[in-house]
């Protein structure tokens, strides 16, 4: 037949039935906008499942693009496929598309890309085209062709079948469904490639010769330890054709065994699923190639997307008709056709509300333990100041001795059976620690007879200078050598804790700055000991602490009054972690005193066994904020220097910016997240920021009673005075830093009245 002779008659009723069709998309179009129009050429006809998925990822992605004019066209070779239709279509769409300026072309499957590499020079000369459902490609397709790009098609058998076989592993046997067209024999190639690795222990039939009523027939009769994989059926051997959505639904009823499949379009047919070629994403990702054209970035700078965007794909109702569970899935599948029950829909919510509320119990459950706690530490800090005015007018040893254990047993669970030293005061260059005496006849006597394990805590408590709690056995360390026994050994009745440590720490004090007060007959009794509370808890040992940790570290404290509301601390959380506190309360006086002594207390014990500064201040503020009805706060810089690392963790609550001061002269401001000062709002959260030190940079915390110290002519030093004076002794040790600098201070304000307290604090790492 000569197919020029019918041309003439195909061609205008042809034409008329195509320009009538309407375009599909975005037409709406604003006056003066500048638009992109991008044609869409799909292989297959509309109603197709892969063409339709391939139109909405296209449609998904460039859709929302306002500029953009997306056209929709359809070549239908499923019905045709000859040169002859091939020349019809270039003379249609060459009247359909005259005139039309187009930005981009994207081609579904490859009968569109076969078209365009044949005539896109003619019908849309050096238009880029970007294809999609390219089965297969390799760069030599396109080789010679200008302006052609996109993403390949390509099943992935072989990743499909270990999951079968990881699914279902008793299978012996895989029936494979084929027909027998050009594209079936292709498909079938490619599987036995994948399938060769399973071939010695699996068998992998083809049913690719048969009537549709013999497959339906033979697929009903698979043995339990077989599946079936689904290729291709759209003829029989009868030559009638057949649609995925006729064949897969009906192998799926008549099936005993699971049936996987390769395309996403026969998902929810009856197929169970398997890593599916998604034409959806091929949609999407020729879509972002496209708007990548149009912002105009060259074709020949977008390389060809080789990996296909393949998905694991399942169908809900299959899983649980085959008896598969979905936790046995890859992690990320997609899963169709899921139950709408309310926990299955709402699982993830339930679950998440389920954590909460068990989070809530066990938050309430720490806060009552928390609230036992303070009430304890309220008890016990009234119980020490009740204690010190009976404790100090002792008239003997032995009336000395009844005073403190009856203080002592009010305070702590421990009897009354205590054991007295007395200890010196040791020297800077002292290396070895000297052993107490016995403070009486009786002590010497006792002592005799003490255990190893109570001399080694005593032996801690001077090495650390300061009191020392392990389970049942505590020593309470006076710094005071003016008390008959400055060191006790106690026996607990109990197991005592952190809380208990820091009550006998404060009581320890209290009663050592008592005595001193009453020796020194310096100021009135209750100034004296509210500001030997605050001195005494603030550690001196800095030589040892320094050596002991190889760091330079050095802290001073001058009080506005005499007491004061500022405070510094350090000490070890643990081998490798160091602890530096600088703190400022709102108020002076003994009231500040006493917050102070609490704030460092609760901080201490806050960080035992913690290195996360944002959980210390935390936990910290928790215990001060309850029950403050004076509303004082402090505000606290605490910093934690892990010394394998170099590595400085901090939080600020609502504390001056420290300084980083390096060898060489730099004086480094850092700005830590600002946080709630502590003692204002319970539950209030706190950032912990983090900073590498190098060798030789120091950190120095301080006080505002540095900047806003104030000269006669009613100006501030300020930072800027600092930074100077910082950077004027660079290299120095940490204490002629802080000489320095309150030198510096001290000319500036020439004379003028001090009108807060003044903190700082220097290590050099």
């Amino acid at each position: 037949m000569n197919p020029s002779r019918y041309a003439g008659l195909f061609l205008p009723i042809l034409l008329i039935f195509c320009l009538a069709m309407p375009v599909t998309g975005n037409t709406a179009q604003r006056l003066g906008a500048k638009k992109h129009h991008v044609l869409l050429l799909n292989s297959y006809a509309k109603g197709y499942a892969w063409t339709d998925n391939v139109v909405r990822g296209v449609e998904d992605t460039l859709g929302t693009r306002q500029d953009v004019v997306l056209k929709v066209d359809y070549m239908d070779t499923k019905v045709n496929n000859t040169e002859f239709y091939y020349r019809l279509l270039k003379m249609l769409f060459a009247v359909k598309y005259s005139g039309k300026n187009l930005d981009v072309i994207i081609s579904s499957d490859d009968d569109a890309l076969k078209f365009l590499m044949q005539y896109r020079d003619t019908l849309f000369p050096g238009v880029p085209v970007v294809f999609c459902g390219a089965n297969n490609f390799t760069p030599a397709k396109v080789k010679g062709f200008s302006n052609f790009t996109g993403v390949n098609e390509q099943a992935d058998f072989a990743t499909t079948l270990a999951l079968m076989f990881k699914l279902h592993p008793k299978t012996r046997t895989v029936y494979v469904i084929n027909d027998q067209m050009t594209t079936a024999g292709l498909l079938k190639k490619e599987f036995m490639e994948a399938a060769g690795v399973y071939q010695e222990f699996i068998d992998f039939p083809m049913i690719d010769n048969i009537d549709m009523a013999g497959l339906v027939q033979k697929v009903s009769r698979l043995p339990q330890d077989s599946l079936v994989f689904y290729l291709s059926f759209f003829k029989d051997n009868t030559g009638a054709s057949f649609t995925p959505m006729e064949v897969i639904p009906l192998l799926a009823k008549a099936s005993p065994v699971p049936i996987y499949g390769t395309v996403d379009y026969m998902l929810g047919l009856g197929i169970v699923g398997g890593m599916l070629k998604s034409s959806y994403y091929q949609g999407e990702i020729a879509g972002k190639l496209a708007l990548e054209v149009l912002a105009g970035t060259p074709v020949s700078d977008i390389p060809v997307v080789l990996k296909s965007p393949n998905q694991y794909m399942f169908d809900y109702t299959q899983l649980v008709v085959r008896g598969i569970s979905p936790r046995d899935l890859p992690q990320g599948s997609i899963i169709i056709n899921e139950p709408e029950t309310f926990y299955y829909k709402y699982k993830r919510l339930i679950w998440t509300i389920t954590a909460v509320v068990l989070g809530l119990i066990g938050f309430i459950v720490i806060l009552l333990f928390n609230i036992k706690k303070r009430i304890r530490a309220q008890k016990g800090l009234q119980t020490i100041i009740n204690a010190t005015s009976s404790i100090v007018d002792y008239n003997s040893l032995e009336n000395f001795r009844q005073e403190l254990a009856t203080q002592l047993t009010q305070l702590l669970p421990v009897s009354r059976d205590m054991l007295l030293f007395n200890h010196g005061e040791p020297e800077d260059d002292q290396v070895d620690i000297r052993f107490p005496s016995p403070a009486s006849n009786v002590d010497e006597s006792l002592f005799k007879e003490m255990p190893e394990t109570a001399a080694q805590i005593i032996l801690d408590a001077l090495k650390q200078e300061k009191c020392t709690i392990q389970r049942k056995s505590g020593v309470a360390f006076f710094k005071s050598r003016h008390l008959p026994g400055n060191l006790i050994l106690l026996k607990g009745k109990r197991g005592m804790d952190d809380l208990d440590r820091d009550l006998l720490e404060i009581f320890a004090s209290n009663l050592a700055m008592s005595i001193d007060n009453i020796e020194k007959h310096k100021i009135e009794k209750s100034l004296e000991t509210a500001r030997q509370i605050q001195m005494s808890m603030l550690p001196k040992h800095f030589s040892s602490f320094s050596e002991k940790n190889q760091v330079d570290l050095h802290a001073f404290l001058a009080a506005a009054k005499e007491v004061g509301g500022d405070l510094y601390d350090f000490f070890n959380v643990d081998e490798d972690h160091l602890c530096f506190v600088v703190g400022d309360v709102s108020d002076k006086g003994v009231p500040a005193a006493l917050f102070m002594a609490m704030a460092k207390s609760l901080i201490r014990s806050a960080a035992e066994n913690n290195t996360h500064p944002d959980q210390i201040i935390a936990k910290a503020n928790n215990g001060l904020s309850r029950d403050n009805e004076q509303s004082m706060f402090v505000t606290v810089f605490l910093g934690i220097f892990k010394r394998s690392t170099r590595e400085l963790a901090y939080t600020s609550a609502g504390h001056n910016p420290p300084y980083i001061v390096s060898p060489t002269g730099t004086v480094t401001q850092v700005k830590p997240t600002p946080g709630l000062v502590l003692g204002g709002f319970e539950g209030m959260p706190y950032t912990s920021e983090t900073l590498t030190l190098e060798p030789g940079d120091g950190l120095f915390v301080y006080s505002d009673g540095i900047t806003e110290a104030m000269n006669r002519n009613q100006e501030q030093y300020g930072e800027a005075r600092l930074e100077a004076a910082l950077a004027r002794m660079p290299d120095s040790s940490a204490q002629a830093l802080n000489a320095h600098v309150l030198d510096d201070l001290n000319a500036f304000v020439d004379g003028a009245s001090q009108s807060d307290d003044i903190t700082m604090l220097f290590v050099r790492v």
